[in-house]
C-alpha cells in the first residue's frame, strides 16, 4: 500500500476519528511491517486499543513502544493512565514516576504536563 510511515499515521488517524477500528488497526499492523522499530506505531496501536477500551491489550502495545523508545516519559505517562483505566494503581504509580524521572527539560508544555503527573501521583497516593 504506502512506504512512508507518515501516511499512515495520517490514515489511522482519520479512521480512528470515523471510529472505524479495524481498519485502523489493520493500518497500524501495515506500519510495523514496514518499521518493525517503531515506537510511533506501537503507540498507536495502545491508542486503538484504549479508544475500544481494550486497555490490558493497549498496555501491552505501550510497553512495546516503550522497550523500543525507553526514556520516552510521554510513554511512560500513557502507561500510566492505561493501568488507571483498569484499576491497577500501584503500577500507574510506577509508569508515572519513571516518566518522571524522565523529563529532560522546562518547557512550559513539559512543565504543565509535569504538574499534571505530580497531581494524579499525590492523588493516587491517598
Amino acid at each position: 500500500m504506502y512506504n512512508y510511515p507518515d501516511s499512515y499515521d495520517v490514515l489511522i488517524n482519520v479512521y480512528m476519528e470515523k471510529k472505524e477500528w479495524n481498519t485502523a488497526m489493520d493500518l497500524a499492523q501495515k506500519w510495523l511491517q514496514i518499521e518493525p522499530d517503531s515506537p510511533d506505531a506501537n503507540e498507536v496501536m495502545s491508542e486503538i486499543y484504549a479508544e475500544q477500551e481494550k486497555y490490558i491489550l493497549a498496555i501491552e502495545e505501550m510497553k512495546k513502544a516503550l522497550a523500543i523508545q525507553p526514556a520516552d516519559a510521554d510513554l511512560y505517562f500513557k502507561l500510566g493512565q492505561l493501568y488507571e483505566k483498569t484499576g491497577d494503581n500501584s503500577s500507574a504509580l510506577n509508569a508515572y514516576q519513571k516518566g518522571l524521572d524522565w523529563f529532560m527539560d522546562d518547557k512550559p508544555k513539559n512543565v504543565k504536563k509535569k504538574d499534571k503527573v505530580l497531581s494524579r501521583i499525590k492523588e493516587l497516593k491517598k
